[in-house]
């Protein structure tokens, strides 16, 4: 399961960068097929600090700035060991690859945790790629099109890429 993003962490929307905990359901973010798409729903978890030593496979992943590309991050991104981030060159690729944060080597780094955590996750109308920090990322999907790729796909993507 993935909790998500730290709170703090800028989604791309049609207004331009947002922090993630301040998005409502009826906001339009950008999607990887280059449209602006309704936030249906946000969905918030805590951990606290004592949760998080007890299983240590959820202490979130930094991701640092331009770990991807020399543009990608655009800063230091923080998100739960699960998140799923798309290895692509950008809006309308045809292939792309889903990975968990924790699968990459280089450029992570698993973080210490000295307090509680406050996720964010969105679940969008349609397309369910979002532009994160400067990176593409799933997000839970509430309806599948022929344009958009459900939420179980994208989890079956992440679980085959690793």
């Amino acid at each position: 399961m993935s909790y998500g993003f730290l709170h703090g962490t800028d989604v791309e929307t049609g207004y331009g960068p947002r922090a993630i905990e301040n998005l409502v359901p009826g906001d339009r973010v950008l999607t990887l097929a280059g449209k602006l798409t309704r936030v249906a729903w946000v969905g918030q978890t805590q951990l606290s600090a004592r949760e998080v030593a007890l299983a240590p496979d959820t202490r979130p992943v930094r991701l640092r700035a331009g770990a991807l590309t020399d543009c990608a991050p655009t800063r230091d991104l923080v998100m739960a060991p699960t998140q799923g981030i798309v290895l692509c060159d950008g809006p309308g690729q045809a292939e792309a690859r889903v990975v968990t944060a924790k699968t990459l080597l280089c450029g992570t780094e698993r973080l210490p945790v000295l307090h509680d955590l406050r996720f964010t996750q969105l679940m969008l109308e349609q397309d369910g790629f979002m532009l994160v920090g400067g990176v593409w990322c799933p997000s839970m999907t509430a309806t599948a099109s022929s344009e958009s790729v459900g939420y179980e796909t994208q989890m079956a993507k992440m679980r085959l890429a690793g």
